[in-house]
């Protein structure tokens, strides 16, 4: 599998599901269906990710810190 990865094997893949799938869509849509492509042919890839952002200190904080970072270093960040 890590050599037809390599190869793009599952980038082909993907992009034929991706066509299938529309010629799907447009077949359903001609025919009066209302569904979009995710509902109608749901595939692996579709899935919502989560990201996980951290949020920490307040301004101030953060003020206080690029401070001690640009005298720490000498420098000057904008």
């Amino acid at each position: 599998m890590f050599f037809a990865a390599c190869e793009g094997y599952f980038d082909k893949v993907d992009e034929q599901q991706m066509m299938f799938r529309r010629l799907a869509e447009i077949t359903h849509k001609s025919m009066g269906g209302k569904a979009d492509s995710r509902e109608l042919w749901p595939l692996w890839g579709d899935k919502q990710k989560t990201v996980d952002t951290i949020v920490w200190g307040s301004k101030d904080e953060a003020d206080d810190l690029r401070k001690r970072i640009e005298k720490a270093h000498g420098i000057k960040l904008s």
